[in-house]
């Protein structure tokens, strides 16, 4: 029973490999606003940042870890760290985190291992 068991442990140990880097993944973003910015691309970044607060919120808002905000002065210095949670699922569309759709996924395919493992222990004790 447990030389058949090894099998499957070294699997589910694998799958939980497998979802680090998603979970390592969850980073939060850092997004810059200068309000004095009259023209030009806005992405965000610091060489194009937005212009208006609330876009640099709402783009921060947006994303499933929030962020960092930081505001230009009108001295040319940077004002911040100013964090910013995400949305609340649900409420503005905000999408599930990487590592619950891994978990979901990881434990879905747990169950059908047990069921393929249980169908096959069947079929081999069956009379035939």
């Amino acid at each position: 029973m447990l030389k058949k068991s090894i099998p499957l442990f070294i699997f589910i140990f694998l799958l939980l490999i497998a979802t680090a880097p998603a979970v390592k993944a969850q980073t939060i973003a850092d997004i810059y606003v200068d309000p004095y910015r009259t023209s030009g691309n806005e992405d965000g970044t610091q060489q194009n940042p937005y212009n208006k607060e609330g876009e640099g919120t709402a783009y921060l808002q947006a994303q499933p870890y929030g962020g960092n905000l930081y505001i230009k002065n009108q001295d040319g210095t940077w004002r911040g760290p100013i964090p910013v949670d995400p949305a609340k699922p649900g409420f503005s569309g905000a999408p599930i985190s990487k590592s619950l759709v891994y978990l979901l996924g990881m434990v879905l395919a747990l169950i059908l291992i047990v069921i393929g493992w249980q169908l096959r222990k069947k079929s081999v004790m069956a009379p035939g």
